[in-house]
């Protein structure tokens, strides 16, 4: 005789996250390709040119990866970094370099998902908003060197971050990886950088003194510049705090400090910190949300926080002038 059982949470699903499909099954978005002067009123992007390039370049080499490559600077720290190069005794290349402290061997991550269609990664609650450096199987199957350093204190890279985090590079240390990736033998002295988010705001930065090698950056997904463009606002950007806690869908967020980087509390003058300190927890909004108000008041709860809400608090503006009369974007 069966015996019927019936569930103490009848509601009760599991989660599984290949069953989470935001796009369509099996849809593939392509380009819809038109003859020239054809009228596109009422279509996506309407107003835009649409314009469909040649066919691409294809594969040509096989990828050579070299792990912890120690880079001198001027100072005498070394940066590690892996370097991806085309699998050949001969030739030069472009140079690439992806530069942030988003760990380096988390980048790597990309080419372990080349067998999953990148809109399912994205599509996927694993996915990570860290890996960021780019495809570098691509490019360097296509003939260029790509360049993954770490930021000085994080991971095997040397030295002390100069910054309240040390995910973001010094620009002498970005000139100086440029500087030594263009003596290397692989390299033909062109030198590009890539990568979205905090590896923009490296392009950006060492497009305001570029070295004579950078021929092109592509700053895309910026989330920096933002600072100084509405000033005062009263407010804390809640966005560096999901970013610098790792809490916006299930990135692993920023690796631990080598050496602790003290925060401002122990940095700036005491006046001046007090004075930030007290207009901070004393206006309303702050002082009434339990959250934002106990990681002022200690400090060390999240110390990469605590300067990430009181620069927020009174944005400065952005170091970067118009890059695009810095640095031409230019063929390889």
């Amino acid at each position: 005789m069966g015996i019927n059982v019936t569930p103490l949470q009848p509601n009760l699903k599991v989660y599984r996250a290949d069953e989470i499909k935001i796009r369509i099954k099996g849809y593939k978005p392509s380009p819809e390709r038109l003859p020239p002067g054809t009228r596109v009123k009422g279509m996506y992007f309407n107003g835009y040119p649409q314009i469909v390039k040649s066919e691409g370049s294809k594969p040509a080499y096989s990828v050579k990866v070299e792990k912890d490559v120690m880079i001198p600077t001027r100072d005498g720290v070394r940066l590690a970094a892996d370097v991806y190069r085309p699998a050949t005794q001969s030739g030069t290349f472009p140079v690439l370099i992806a530069f942030f402290g988003w760990q380096k061997d988390l980048q790597e991550m990309t080419r372990w998902l080349r067998n999953i269609p990148l809109q399912e990664y994205l599509d996927s609650p694993l996915w990570d908003g860290c890996i960021e450096a780019g495809d570098m199987d691509f490019f360097v199957s296509r003939g260029y060197v790509y360049i993954v350093p770490e930021p000085r204190n994080i991971g095997k890279s040397e030295g002390i971050g100069h910054r309240p985090s040390s995910m973001w590079p010094h620009p002498n240390d970005t000139y100086d990886v440029i500087d030594w990736a263009v003596r290397q033998p692989w390299s033909n002295g062109k030198i590009g950088m890539t990568g979205a988010c905090g590896f923009s705001n490296t392009q950006l930065e060492a497009a305001e003194d570029p070295h004579p090698a950078l021929r092109a950056i592509t700053p895309f997904l910026n989330v920096y510049p933002e600072k100084g463009t509405y000033g005062f606002t009263g407010i804390f950007s809640c966005k560096m705090f999901n970013v610098l806690t790792g809490r916006h869908g299930n990135d692993s967020g920023p690796v631990p400090e080598n050496t602790p980087v003290p925060p401002m509390m122990f940095k700036l003058p005491k006046e001046e910190l007090e004075r930030r300190l007290t207009e901070a927890l004393s206006h309303p909004d702050i002082k009434y949300n339990s959250k934002w108000y106990s990681l002022l008041k200690y400090p060390m709860r999240c110390p990469v926080i605590f300067d990430a809400l009181l620069e927020s608090f009174h944005p400065t503006p952005p170091p970067h002038k118009d890059v695009r009369e810095r640095c031409q974007q230019v063929a390889f």
